[in-house]
């Protein structure tokens, strides 16, 4: 009888475990299988497996050797899946052609958030302007806006042409220190842009979601409650956090 305890008895847990190891060595260390490697490392282990099959007096001492290289492969593929997941590494982003363009169009994705000395907003990039040529691109990103009458009136889904003023986040200056970079990479944000009146235009297109254009409208009309019978600004800035 074979133990229950030995790793022989539970294959389809140890396909996972390979998998799992694969994704966390990709997120947390420079290493970076190539593509390429995958179907080979499937290739080898299949014609191992058919030769092993195939054999007069089967060798069943190789086999253990059969199972290492498809946890191998397995572990390729997690590693390869996260590179092709996380979305800075698409050529389409619109981070690799912030050296070059001129001008981005973006998608307001949140309302705008009102600072001490500009307007806060969170965007979709939708395409980027390099000469005559426009391009389409994706990536999420946050301006920060100089105050006038019209920034304050923005609105989710509002399209706006922006002037290319993206720099990439800075990482911590001091050891310690919040590391604000990997924050905003933990939400897909990697470059940020702070733009005065002149740099950007509110064009003619709207590009709202209903359904998150509802929930947003729902949550300014509990925070004017909010701040209407809440009288005390502390606690009225703790239940608004709430929402």
């Amino acid at each position: 009888l074979v133990s229950m305890n030995h790793w022989s008895a539970y294959p389809f847990v140890r396909i996972p475990f390979a998998y799992l190891a694969g994704i966390l060595i990709r997120l947390f260390t420079p290493l970076q299988f190539p593509a390429w490697i995958l179907p080979v490392l499937f290739l080898v282990t299949w014609l191992g497996q058919l030769y092993l099959h195939k054999k007069a007096i089967r060798t069943y001492r190789y086999t253990s050797i059969i199972g290492l290289g498809f946890q191998l492969a397995v572990f390729a593929f997690g590693n390869v899946h996260t590179f092709d997941c996380i979305d800075i590494n698409d050529a389409r982003h619109y981070i690799h052609v912030t050296d070059s363009a001129s001008f981005l169009v973006v998608k307001i994705t949140e309302p705008p958030l009102e600072k001490e000395r500009s307007i806060k907003v969170v965007v979709e990039v939708i395409a980027y302007k390099t000469g005559v040529a426009v391009r389409p691109a994706f990536g999420k990103s946050i301006l920060y806006l100089s105050k006038d009458s019209v920034v304050t009136s923005l609105l989710h889904g509002n399209v706006l042409l922006v002037k290319n003023n993206f720099r990439q986040v800075a990482a911590p200056a001091n050891p310690g220190q919040f590391d604000y970079k990997k924050y905003l990479w933990y939400k897909e944000v990697y470059a940020t842009a702070f733009l005065q009146k002149e740099d950007w235009h509110l064009l003619p297109l709207q590009s709202a979601n209903p359904l998150y254009a509802f929930t947003f409208r729902l949550r300014d009309l509990s925070v004017n409650a909010l701040q209407t019978f809440i009288t005390s600004p502390r606690e009225a800035a703790v239940a608004v956090a709430l929402v």
